[in-house]
């Protein structure tokens, strides 16, 4: 998933929200918003998820509304996936090419799109044109790399219903549970230590890592290290750092 950049419009500027299936290359999502705000993003998701069902993962690279600098990179978007069961993935900064099906997408968008004199044209008209661009992409047009098959013919929705219930999780038996105040704040050691005010009155586990080191994780989700030397989360320096057994597995991704 990601944004295409974002043009000029009459009245304002249109933002192409894009997302598609890894396997089968097909675009689920080519819909333009007035913003990158989650009020406008977040429907788009719900009505991709009835539709096709919720994936396993999701890559991203890290900007707004996917990802912020805070903790664990989460943003109320991200943790709205990693509530429903979905592992959040992104690309490390400055390589787009981690997600290179997708911005090979994007190539082929921004072409379509070339000759469109977008600044004359209301929301409502260049949704019109996004929404042919999908269907050529996904119907009409044949990929070398899918052996000359069209995304639409290889796509399979994901078994896995949305019905938009939170269900609770269960940290390992390992796991030591601190909950998170409404400061951002847990109680560890006898001080207070900054987790993130997007956690409020959500629990985080700490897994012994060693040497007073704790590994800190929102459900499945990796936020940083705490240091008992330091009382400090430290964030972690590669998104794939950590990888347990209880994390979900990719069965699919978007």
């Amino acid at each position: 998933m990601d944004f295409k950049g974002d043009f000029a419009m009459r009245g304002g500027r249109c933002f192409p929200l894009t997302v598609s299936d890894n396997y089968s290359r097909k675009l689920l999502c080519c819909h333009g918003l007035a913003n990158t705000a989650y009020a406008g993003v977040w429907p788009q998701f719900e009505r991709l998820f009835a539709e096709n069902g919720m994936p396993w993962s999701i890559l991203s690279d890290n900007g707004t509304p996917f990802a912020t600098r805070s903790l664990g990179g989460l943003s109320r978007l991200s943790k709205q996936f990693i509530d429903l069961g979905i592992r959040v993935e992104r690309t490390n900064p400055g390589h787009p090419e981690q997600n290179g099906r997708h911005e090979r997408m994007h190539r082929s968008l921004k072409a379509w799109l070339a000759g469109v004199d977008s600044v004359r044209e209301e929301l409502s008209t260049l949704r019109m044109r996004l929404d042919a661009f999908m269907k050529e992409y996904n119907e009409e047009r044949m990929h070398e790399g899918l052996g000359g098959a069209v995304p639409s013919a290889l796509y399979r929705p994901s078994p896995r219903a949305y019905t938009g219930r939170i269900v609770p999780y269960e940290y390992d038996s390992q796991a030591i549970i601190r909950s998170v105040r409404q400061s951002g704040e847990i109680k560890w050691r006898g001080r207070m230590v900054h987790a993130s005010a997007l956690l409020a009155g959500e629990r985080i586990a700490l897994l012994p890592y060693g040497d007073g080191v704790w590994e800190v994780r929102y459900r499945f989700h990796p936020l940083g290290f705490l240091n008992d030397r330091t009382g400090r989360i430290e964030p972690l320096t590669q998104w794939r750092e950590i990888a347990r057994p209880e994390t979900p597995r990719c069965k699919q991704r978007v």
